[in-house]
């Protein structure tokens, strides 16, 4: 059986908006069906976090219920969930739905429903404001008001209408893991979309989910799809200690120049922490208010390579700098590897 960490859920493609900085693309026609969720929940006993995505989820609340009735059913536990919505339309459908999984959720209060407002979505009803804002488990998380470039992926609709300052280069391993015999668990994201594809990334495209899907469920089952695609570092050896420094120029975290090290017994998990800190970076790019970020803040990210120190294994750098040229400083992380001197090999 399989324990997941953070598994999204595409509910459905379908979408009643078309928002100019939208990193999926053009709506489509598809959405989960039951047997696509039985495959699911069959294989695994217990989610902690469970994010419900689309598309726009609203629109399928009949989705959303028969999730919660196959976890019932499968004896799949979930822990809390979060849902985004445009709120254009109020659907009571989907509020009977979430309710039904908060009180499912082993931890309710952890559970959030969020409300997408900013400049791109169009303006949403006001009795669905008035009444997801009133449920217990509704945030303020993605009531944004405004996004700034930083902020948008260059993926899909984004990418096509010139939105968005970076992509992301999709993670091809599972990095946060404990595999026994027939039990896995795993940290890492597994995204399940509405056409039963596999991914190991949520920031991808239509398009590039195709391409990068490492299978589907009607074809091949979860444990064998994701057992294949657990991180084993080949010139890394059992004993080693792993480095993950972070060292960024003055103005970047800390008015000063500031560095931090982070020490790893297991290599996939260094490795995880360093595509973790990698990813973060562009949510969080800079220590500062978000109003003092740059609008047109870039952020270009390029391989370090020493081939000269035989105990570095992956390196990279992130050039900040604005769209008019200014530099802003670097942050460099460097992983490496501390060989035991007693160590005979």
């Amino acid at each position: 059986m399989i324990e997941l960490g953070h598994l999204a859920i595409e509910v459905t493609r379908n979408c009643n908006m078309y928002c100019a900085h939208c990193l999926r693309g053009d709506p489509e026609n598809a959405a989960a069906s039951i047997d696509l969720l039985d495959r699911l929940f069959s294989q695994v006993s217990h989610v902690e976090h469970l994010l419900l995505t689309g598309g726009e989820p609203s629109m399928r609340s009949d989705i959303l219920h028969s999730l919660v009735e196959r976890a019932k059913a499968w004896g799949c536990t979930i822990g809390y969930f979060f849902v985004a919505t445009n709120a254009k339309q109020y659907h009571a459908g989907f509020v009977d739905a979430l309710d039904e999984l908060y009180g499912y959720c082993r931890q309710p209060h952890r559970c959030g429903l969020s409300i997408s407002i900013d400049q791109f979505h169009e303006k949403a009803d006001q009795k669905a404001l008035q009444e997801y804002r009133s449920l217990p488990y509704y945030t303020k998380t993605l009531e944004k008001g405004r996004l700034k470039p930083y902020k948008i992926v260059a993926e899909g609709r984004a990418q096509h209408n010139g939105l968005g300052n970076h992509t992301f280069s999709p993670k091809e391993f599972l990095y946060c893991y404990r595999c026994s015999g027939d039990r896995l668990q795993v940290s890492d994201t597994v995204y399940i979309n509405a056409l039963g594809d596999v991914l190991l990334d949520a920031d991808l495209s239509y398009e590039r989910q195709r391409k990068y899907s490492i299978g589907n469920l009607e074809q091949t089952d979860l444990f064998g799809l994701l057992t294949q695609r657990l991180f084993v570092c080949g010139s890394c050896h059992t004993g080693n200690i792993y480095t993950l420094r972070y060292q960024a120029d003055a103005g970047i975290v800390d008015q000063t120049a500031y560095t931090q090290t982070l020490y790893f017994q297991n290599a996939a998990r260094a490795f995880g922490a360093m595509q973790s800190m990698g990813r973060n970076i562009y949510h969080i790019p800079m220590n500062a208010a978000p109003e003092d970020i740059p609008d047109d803040l870039i952020i270009r990210e390029k391989e370090v390579f020493k081939e000269n120190d035989l105990d570095f294994l992956e390196g990279k750098r992130f050039h900040y700098e604005t769209a008019s040229g200014k530099k802003l400083g670097t942050v460099e992380i460097i992983l490496r590897q501390i060989v035991p001197e007693d160590r005979d090999d």
